[in-house]
């Protein structure tokens, strides 16, 4: 299945916005999930984004730990564009 350029770069938009998100100690959100996935103990698997007909679009980044279990962190734009 093609993916189009207008939803390739909408995705690329939202994976951008939420790396540029600044945590609670004003480092950026990528910064410290790159930090994270130094760890020897876990694979980066990347970043994925999925859209859902009911939820809206789901942007992951997720890490492989122990072997076969996923950490998945995600973060959920609803259809009125706010993160929830």
């Amino acid at each position: 299945m093609a993916i189009s350029a207008d939803a390739l770069a909408m995705d690329q938009s939202l994976q951008h916005e939420i790396e540029n998100s600044l945590c609670p100690d004003d480092q950026s959100l990528s910064s410290l999930l790159d930090r994270k996935s130094r760890s020897p103990a876990q694979r980066d698997l990347g970043w994925r984004v999925f859209s859902d007909t009911e939820q809206g679009v789901i942007i992951e980044r997720a890490f492989l730990v122990n072997k076969g279990m996923e950490l998945r962190y995600r973060w959920i734009r609803n259809k009125n564009g706010q993160f929830i």
